[in-house]
C-alpha cells in the first residue's frame, strides 16, 4: 500500500526576516488605533466641556449617553483593531512566504552544491516574487558550464 505523505506547512521560512516584515506591517495598524482612539478621546471631552459650559448637572442624562457612546466606540475600536490585526498577521504571513522561500530556495541549492557536480536548475513557485532570480542563475550557470548534468 501507497503511503502518501502531505507536505508539512511552515509559517516561517526564514524567521528573522518575517517577524521582521510582519512588525512592520503591525506598526502603521498599532498607531492608526492609537490615533483613533486619542481622537475618540478628545471628541469625548469635548462634549463634557460642553456640557459644562451649558451648565448641566453633574448627574444629567446627557452625560450618561455620552458613557454609553464612549463604552460603545471603545469596543467598535477594539474590535476593529483585533479584526485588523489578524487580517494583516495572515497577509504579512503569505507575502513574507512570497519573498523569503525563493531566497530560501536559492540559498539553500547554492550550500547544497558538491564541488565539481554542478548546481542543479533553481526553479521558485509560479506566485514567488523574483522570478528573475533563478532565470538569471540558471542561465549563469548554463554559460559557465556549471549546470549539474543528469
Amino acid at each position: 500500500m501507497k503511503q502518501t505523505i502531505k507536505p508539512r506547512l511552515k509559517f516561517f521560512v526564514n524567521r528573522r526576516f518575517q517577524l521582521h516584515f510582519i512588525a512592520l506591517v503591525f506598526a502603521p495598524i498599532i498607531l492608526s488605533a492609537v490615533i483613533m482612539y486619542a481622537s475618540k478621546e478628545f471628541m469625548f471631552r469635548e462634549k463634557v466641556s460642553l456640557g459644562e459650559q451649558l451648565g448641566l448637572p453633574a448627574d444629567h442624562g446627557y452625560y450618561e449617553l455620552l458613557k454609553y457612546h464612549q463604552s460603545i466606540e471603545n469596543q467598535m475600536i477594539f474590535f476593529s483593531f483585533f479584526a485588523s490585526a489578524l487580517i494583516f498577521l495572515a497577509w504579512s504571513i503569505f507575502i513574507s512566504h512570497r519573498i523569503a522561500g525563493p531566497i530560501y530556495r536559492m540559498t539553500e541549492s547554492l550550500k547544497n552544491a558538491k564541488p565539481n557536480e554542478g548546481l542543479k536548475p533553481v526553479h521558485f513557485r509560479p506566485s514567488d516574487f523574483f522570478q528573475e532570480m533563478p532565470e538569471a542563475l540558471n542561465e549563469f550557470l548554463d554559460k559557465n558550464n556549471l549546470s549539474k548534468k543528469d
